[in-house]
């Protein structure tokens, strides 16, 4: 049977963790708790040992690289006998390591993916989001009772820069797929851009927008190469486990480069991932959607002009959809008034009938609003 005993003043652990802090040549006491043993310096004959002292007496299971991502915090809670610290690490790297290993980083070169299991009914076709992959969408894909297709984002795209041409591109794509025309399509982030002009061009059936936009602080005077690396971070921030994350973001500030902190990013990545993550188009996606989150501003920069130039026409042109298009927020805000204003100025719509559409948006796939997407995420 397993030991699982209490750390005691003198144990081996003990004694061990001592040490470490005299070779580190640190004061737990006075050195931040947020360091890593990483940052600290930790050398790898320390990180061995407490490695398998951990495994042996506490059956807790992190690799060398894992043991270094450990918080000063941390290390002086598990040496007063606290143990949860370190057992939630690890309990959270195993999750995001198994997350971040299915996830495919291939630029496909097929033109559409399915996304669930479902054989029949008409398909719903999801737009790629601004990372060009589904993997932030397959959970709320698989939840949905119709065939779910992702349209990807294929090699064919690398030279548009527009949303008009990539809007062309999938329209003329969704003739082949769906040549009857009143077809469902659902956009998040850059696909809702693609979704709110595909609305005026193309035979959709109804559009879900998944809003995002509407939450983020888009000025003229705050576009520039590090609000653009945030659209890289928010995606891929999210498979990296709390100590890692803080860490990386640490490093960051020291990184004025943008190609360096995507490389950074890279890397972490592919040192968190192992030996399983030997997707070849890892880079390129980090590049990719780095040039969409700059994409994605630029297009609603310059069209806040075009829009209030054709407001009318614009308006014209919504109401023949009346009905069609459908929001969903995933956020909270106590204020109605603020979040329709906020959508109305992100995506371009007539105020008046965008209040028309927000009184509809519950008739369309419940089980959309029944998986996280109705208030906080």
């Amino acid at each position: 049977m397993r030991a699982n005993r209490e750390i005691q003043t003198g144990s081996h652990e003990d004694r061990l963790l001592n040490q470490l802090w005299e070779a580190l040549g640190v004061d737990p006491k006075t050195t931040p708790n947020h360091i890593t043993l990483g940052e600290l310096g930790m050398e790898s004959m320390f990180a061995v040992e407490l490695q398998q002292g951990l495994e042996r007496d506490y059956d807790i299971k992190l690799s060398l690289s894992d043991i270094k991502t450990i918080t000063v915090k941390q290390v002086k809670e598990f040496q007063s006998g606290n143990k949860e610290e370190i057992i939630n690490l690890s309990k959270e790297i195993k999750l995001m390591r198994a997350q971040l290993t299915k996830i495919k980083f291939i630029i496909p070169t097929e033109t559409h993916t399915k996304l669930n299991a479902v054989q029949n009914g008409n398909p719903i076709y999801f737009l790629p989001p601004v990372e060009g992959i589904f993997a932030a969408l397959e959970s709320m894909a698989k939840k949905i009772n119709r065939p779910v297709i992702g349209l990807n984002w294929t090699e064919d795209l690398k030279d548009m820069t527009t949303i008009k041409e990539i809007s062309k591109y999938y329209i003329n794509l969704l003739k082949k797929l769906s040549p009857n025309g009143n077809y469902d399509i659902v956009g998040h982030s850059l696909g809702a851009l693609i979704a709110r002009k595909m609305l005026i061009k193309a035979p959709v059936g109804r559009a879900v927008i998944i809003d995002i936009l509407s939450d983020s602080d888009l000025r003229e005077d705050n576009i520039n190469d590090e609000y653009f690396f945030e659209s890289v971070n928010k995606f891929f921030y999210q498979i990296l486990p709390k100590n890692l994350k803080e860490r990386v973001a640490r490093d960051m500030n020291g990184i004025k480069d943008t190609n360096e902190k995507l490389k950074k990013i890279s890397s972490e990545l592919k040192e968190f991932g192992g030996k399983s993550l030997v997707d070849k188009d890892l880079d390129n996606i980090l590049k990719n959607t780095f040039e969409r989150g700059k994409l994605i501003a630029n297009y609603r920069i310059k069209s806040v002009k075009k829009f209030n130039q054709f407001k009318q026409e614009i308006k014209t042109k919504f109401i023949k959809s009346n009905g069609k298009l459908f929001i969903i927020t995933p956020f909270e805000d106590s204020d109605n008034n603020s979040i329709v204003s906020r959508i109305v100025e992100s995506y371009y719509l007539p105020e008046k009938v965008f209040k028309e559409i927000l009184q509809l948006k519950n008739l369309f796939y419940p089980q959309f609003f029944s998986i996280g997407f109705r208030g906080k995420t």
